[in-house]
């Protein structure tokens, strides 16, 4: 084993090394320096930020790898450099919304969780009824590593001050609103439509609202913000059959109405997270979809538990070259789907 502090010369001699061999920063004299000893592993190429063997020169692309990392740390805490891109006569690069890369924040899986509800519910009144959801957590869970909601916030507020305005806009741009009053936020939000005198329609991502706004009140987000996810979480109620045309009244004022609503994911639709929904009220727990269910609104039909088969019971079939069969009609009421 080789330690730092020595090396090998062609006869298997080891030479001390003078203080100026070592590529640490001087941390004190040489005697009171601690010293670490490495696993070195011979396939370099197999490391990620390590040149393969024989592919380039070595200075070229540390110095290419540097300057890419510089450019995506400038990206999280500074507004980018403008790119020479002509937008209705405004010169920006303006950073599209793309469902795969700007997503919302997740609700765990067949887990219980506590959140609030964005009031009111201003999507249609009519089946299905998305509403939005907000976590009661203190952080946001980004592509890297944990933010919390206090610090999100000082980030959206520092950059929206300094932020450069836009003069013009294009269709799923994601930018930041100006708050809509005194001791409130700026909203990231994406633009949904250009309206004239001015104004736009935006979606706003933390808030799960759409509003109207004047083009003086957007500025131009940073890739940092853009890539942390929003926080509202759109949702819709699970296993809900036959809704009546009074349905969607009915449901959003009971959800309004809920003080302690508890979140349970079923499923997902797209970006859309498909619930159960529970009113907590001390130790009394209802469900939602029962409650309309007994106004006469909709039908419920409660998730049926998954079936297992054990691992006998398919080793005996599988030695008789056996099948399972299983009809359409158990399926489609599996998946909610009316064969």
């Amino acid at each position: 084993m080789q330690f730092h502090g020595e090396r090998l010369t062609m006869a298997g001699d080891r030479v001390k090394l003078k203080s100026s061999d070592f590529s640490l920063p001087y941390m004190g004299s040489l005697d009171d320096r601690t010293l670490y000893v490495q696993n070195i592993p011979e396939t370099w190429d197999k490391i990620q930020f390590v040149r393969e063997r024989n592919s380039g020169s070595p200075k070229a692309e540390f110095l290419l790898a540097v300057e890419k990392e510089t450019e995506r740390m400038k990206s999280y805490f500074s507004i980018d450099k403008l790119e020479p891109s002509l937008v209705g006569g405004n010169i920006r690069k303006p950073i599209i919304y793309n469902e795969r890369l700007h997503r919302h924040m997740y609700l765990p899986w067949g887990e219980q969780v506590q959140t609030e509800l964005i009031k009111p519910i201003s999507e249609s009144m009519q089946w299905p009824m998305i509403f939005y959801v907000l976590a009661k957590t203190h952080v946001c869970e980004t592509e890297n590593f944990l933010i919390s909601n206090e610090d999100l916030d000082g980030h959206i507020v520092a950059h929206f001050k300094r932020a450069a305005q836009v003069k013009h806009v294009v269709k799923d741009e994601l930018l930041v609103a100006a708050p809509k009053g005194p001791y409130q936020l700026p909203l990231r939000c994406r633009v949904l439509e250009e309206l004239d005198n001015e104004k736009v329609r935006i979606y706003a991502l933390d808030v799960g609202q759409t509003l109207v706004v004047q083009m003086s009140e957007l500025k131009v987000i940073s890739e940092y913000l853009a890539s942390v996810p929003a926080r509202a979480v759109p949702c819709v109620l699970y296993g809900i059959t036959k809704p009546t045309a009074a349905f969607g009244q009915v449901a959003s004022r009971l959800l309004e109405n809920i003080k302690q609503l508890v979140i349970l994911v079923v499923s997902f639709k797209g970006a859309i997270a498909l619930v159960r929904a529970f009113e907590l009220n001390g130790s009394l727990i209802r469900e939602v979809a029962s409650i309309l269910t007994n106004e006469g609104v909709c039908e419920y039909k409660p998730p049926n538990k998954r079936r297992v088969y054990s691992r006998e019971t398919v080793l005996s079939l599988r030695k008789q070259q056996r099948k399972l069969q299983i009809l359409n009609r158990e399926v489609g009421e599996a998946i909610l789907v009316n064969p």
